[in-house]
């Protein structure tokens, strides 16, 4: 099992390590943003108090959220090695290692847990600093913000697993998901112009529905890791039969 994980470790340590550059100099960017907003130049540039306000509202829930996002996007390289192990034929030289198909399939969920509790770990730390400079209270409401879009990109990388199972290829199961991208936002455009969302509104919204699932998450992800499981180990077994 552990073979397991530090092999698709290995395979994804450049662009991880890449990655977590990246997060940590988007995460001094923000931090540099929220200075000069506070301290600097950048408070100077802006007169009116309404447009200062808006800019400094985006700059801090950018700075808290854009790193949570960034993080969880690059969890799918992760994903991308059950295709490169296809590519390989790294399934069937593992038919000839002592290794379950169940070992197989658990690792993967680990590896999954394992991301995205270092995401989760990593965007609190930076949410706590962003709120100290900003001189905001760092709220509970954030932290349920955090778990309920954790919760949400794990449950999406369980789907993306079973895509590469199921179609071993990188085209097609990135394909499948920018579609699918491209609609979901499309309808939440289309859902906002008709009803002339206001970003308040959507807030209150997302609150209400988030405050809604969170008591039932725990059920929510058992079922659908236990399901996903069993596909998954369906598909890898009729694969290579």
């Amino acid at each position: 099992m552990k073979g397991l994980i530090y092999k698709d470790f290995c395979l994804s340590r450049k662009k991880l390590f890449l990655a977590t550059i990246l997060y940590f100099y988007g995460m001094i960017i923000g931090i540099l943003f929220r200075l000069s907003m506070i301290y600097g130049n950048l408070s100077l540039l802006i007169n009116d108090k309404i447009a200062f306000s808006m800019l400094d509202m985006s700059i801090y829930y950018g700075s808290i959220y854009s790193p949570l996002l960034f993080l969880f996007s690059v969890n799918n390289e992760f994903t991308y090695c059950i295709c490169d192990d296809y590519k390989v034929k790294w399934n069937t030289f593992s038919t000839s290692l002592p290794i379950k198909k169940s070992d197989i399939i658990i690792s993967r969920y680990l590896i999954i847990i394992i991301s995205t509790l270092f995401t989760f770990v990593f965007s609190t730390i930076n949410a706590v600093i962003i709120s100290h400079l900003s001189n905001r209270n760092f709220s509970l409401d954030i932290i349920k913000n955090f778990l309920i879009i954790s919760i949400f990109f794990f449950l999406v990388n369980v789907l993306y697993m079973i895509l590469a199972y199921k179609y071993r290829q990188r085209n097609i199961v990135e394909f499948i998901f920018v579609v699918s991208f491209f609609v979901f936002t499309g309808t939440f455009l289309i859902f906002q112009n008709n009803y002339k969302y206001n970003p308040k509104f959507i807030n209150e919204r997302f609150s209400e529905i988030r405050d809604a699932i969170l008591p039932f998450s725990i059920f929510i992800l058992l079922f659908i890791s236990f399901l996903g499981y069993i596909i998954s180990l369906n598909i890898l077994k009729r694969g290579e039969n």
